[in-house]
């Protein structure tokens, strides 16, 4: 997936806003089979477009160190996580 992350303009370093966007090609495989070899799911494929739009906030607690958190459409709705600058 190419991913593009746009920050926002702020008045404030310690919080910054973004959006990420995404778009990429599902690369998609069906192999469920029970213990006979019978196809065991029947699940539809996905469109072969995969993409994803999210808008989050960085808020950094030191200057080499902070935390994150997003919500979106697509892979996840809700992320979060720690950032390190060594």
């Amino acid at each position: 997936m190419l991913k593009i992350i746009s920050f926002m303009p702020g008045y404030n370093n310690q919080i910054g806003s973004y959006v990420r966007t995404a778009i990429g090609i599902n690369n998609w495989k069906q192999s469920y089979i029970d213990q006979s070899g019978n196809k065991a799911a029947d699940i539809p494929d996905p469109s072969q477009l995969a993409y994803q739009v999210s808008l989050g906030a960085r808020f950094n607690l030191s200057k080499g160190a902070g935390f994150y958190i997003e919500g979106g459409y697509g892979k996840y709705i809700l992320n979060g996580g720690l950032t390190l600058k060594f």
